[in-house]
C-alpha cells in the first residue's frame, strides 16, 4: 500500500486486490506469511497489518484478527524477552520490534508480551551505543 502511495496511486484503488491477496497469506495461527501456503513470520505479519491499516476499508480492517495475532505473538515470545521470527526461527531485535510495534498499533500489547523486551533489546546494544541484531553481534545498519 505504501509503495502505491509513493507512485501516486491511491491504495483504495487496489483495496479489494490487496485484501484478497493478504487473506490468502493469513494463517490459522494468526500470523501472515510472505505468500500463500508459507509459514507465518513476524516480518510479513508486520507488513501485512500495516498495509491493511493503510488501506483502512472495513474489509481490510476485518482481516486483522486481533485475537489470532495475540496468539501468534504469544507463541513467538521467548523466555529471553525477544521474539522468534517464525516457529523455531531466530530471535533478534528486528523481530522483537515488529511484534511489539504491531501489538501496540492494534491494542493487544499486554504485560505478558512486553515482559523482558527492554532487557532483551538492551542486551543487543553494543559498547558504542548501536544495536546488533542479537546479543553479542556488532551494531550495523538495518537494526
Amino acid at each position: 500500500a505504501h509503495s502505491l502511495d509513493l507512485l501516486g496511486e491511491p491504495p483504495l484503488a487496489y483495496a479489494d486486490r490487496i485484501v484478497a491477496f493478504l487473506s490468502r497469506c493469513r494463517n490459522p495461527d494468526g500470523g501472515f506469511a510472505g505468500g500463500p501456503g508459507q509459514v507465518s513470520h513476524l516480518a510479513p505479519t508486520y507488513a501485512a497489518v500495516l498495509a491493511l491499516l493503510i488501506v483502512g476499508t472495513p474489509a481490510a480492517l476485518a482481516l486483522i484478527d486481533r485475537r489470532g495475532l495475540y496468539r501468534f505473538y504469544s507463541s513467538m515470545k521467548d523466555a529471553c524477552g525477544g521474539f522468534h521470527m517464525h516457529e523455531d526461527g531466530e530471535i533478534d531485535a528486528r523481530g522483537t520490534y515488529t511484534a511489539v510495534a504491531i501489538a501496540d498499533l492494534v491494542n493487544i500489547l499486554t504485560p505478558e508480551l512486553a515482559t523482558g523486551v527492554a532487557d532483551f533489546l538492551a542486551s543487543c546494544q553494543t559498547a558504542e551505543g548501536g544495536f546488533g541484531g542479537e546479543p553479542g553481534n556488532e551494531a550495523h545498519g538495518g537494526n
